[in-house]
């Protein structure tokens, strides 16, 4: 993601201009060579099970049911040899560890890059670490396995 904008009325609206039949718009451009940049540091916070189902579930709660998601039979259809996890299912998973661990602010902004797809189903371990700017953290396979996600919170 490299732009993302809100549109009064809570319609998303990528892109530059005028929202259409005019209105307010914000817009934040994200800078993910930034975000990839990170050397992975820190404490391992938490270590989790990524079931198999997450995919089907994230779907059933969001309307997304792209096959890759949901099936290692559907997602063999388009080149995955495993179903993978949801990116905005990864990133919530890890705001949510990040919460309860170390309890969010109310207002923040959150940045990350996608590296690796999370296989269905896995174990995973989120590590995070303070930074000048705020907090960055990675999700990574469990046992110093690839890199998914990188992020930092500023806020």
């Amino acid at each position: 993601v490299r732009e993302a904008g809100l549109a009064r009325g809570g319609r998303v609206e990528p892109g530059h201009g005028r929202v259409p039949g005019g209105g307010e718009r914000r817009v934040a451009v994200l800078e993910p060579a930034l975000v990839e940049q990170q050397p992975v540091a820190g404490p391992v916070l938490t270590e989790f099970a990524v079931p198999a189902a997450t995919g089907r579930r994230y779907a059933a709660v969001s309307g997304d049911r792209n096959p890759i998601h949901l099936h290692p039979l559907t997602a063999r259809l388009f080149g995955f040899r495993h179903a993978i996890a949801h990116g905005m299912w990864t990133k919530a998973r890890c705001l949510a560890a990040l919460d309860r661990a170390q309890r969010l602010p109310d207002a923040f902004t959150v940045d990350v890059a996608f590296h690796a797809p999370v296989p269905l189903p896995s174990r995973v371990e989120l590590r995070a670490w303070p930074r000048d700017d705020g907090r960055a953290f990675a999700l990574r396979a469990a046992g110093a396995g690839p890199v998914h996600l990188r992020g930092r919170l500023h806020g």
